[in-house]
């Protein structure tokens, strides 16, 4: 890594720490600015998993999901649990 990678993200430090040293004597303005990135954090997510949404909202309404897709259905490390349909086996 070079030095200027270094210097750039301690200047993003020192504005971002500005920015909270400037608006922590008005909350109204430090309010705002939170809910502008948090919009265009939600807007970014919108736009990124929209296909993945549409996909996962037919499979919902037929009630049938893919293993691409269980990930949307499950909290992360929960454990699942099926039998075959065959043999009625776990």
């Amino acid at each position: 890594m070079d030095g200027d990678s270094s210097d750039s993200s301690l200047s993003d430090d020192d504005s971002l720490s500005e920015l909270l040293d400037a608006e922590s004597h008005n909350p109204k303005s430090l309010k705002a600015t939170c809910k502008d990135h948090l919009d265009l954090l939600i807007d970014y997510i919108r736009k990124t998993y929209s296909v993945i949404r549409h996909c996962l909202s037919l499979h919902l309404e037929s009630k049938e999901i893919t293993y691409d897709l269980l990930w949307a259905l499950f909290k992360l490390g929960a454990l699942v649990y099926t039998t075959c349909p065959s043999t009625c086996k776990p």
